[in-house]
């Protein structure tokens, strides 16, 4: 018997994990490099229009959403890291792990009311569950 197909067929569950966890990490290396990005043409912009009270605001602002920002990707990374790992080595806690870490994302975007995060995290949760069935049965 063979299991759940994903993607139209194209791909088995635990390679849907190992994917959609790869493309979890990409995303968060890219967001983080974004932010640094972000954070350095914010500091650089003219100001001229802005007093030296605001401006200082904005800088404050953008390097507490860095830093927050970093934090959460430095707990993601390594989330999706065990959810790769476990799929290659059928390892039922290391999916579970990255399965939570999705559930957290599916909760706090959806009480922030982030309809693309919401859609984004379900369908990268969604691999994770199926997989974890296929492998208790």
């Amino acid at each position: 018997a063979q299991g759940h197909r994903c993607c139209g067929g194209c791909c088995d569950m635990r390679r849907a994990v190992i994917i959609v966890d790869a493309v979890g990490i990409f995303i968060c290396v890219f967001y983080a490099i974004y932010f640094a990005i972000l954070a350095t043409v914010v500091e650089e912009t003219d100001s001229s229009t802005m007093d030296d009270a605001t401006k200082q605001q904005v800088e404050g602002m953008m390097v507490q959403m860095e830093h927050v920002f970093l934090g959460l990707m430095a707990i993601k990374i390594p989330l999706n890291g065990l959810g790769i790992y476990g799929a290659m080595k059928f390892k039922h806690w290391p999916v579970a792990v990255a399965l939570a870490a999705y559930v957290v994302e599916v909760i706090i975007d959806a009480v922030t009311f982030n309809i693309g995060g919401l859609l984004l995290a379900g369908f990268f949760a969604y691999p994770h569950v199926v997989f974890l069935r296929e492998m208790k049965s």
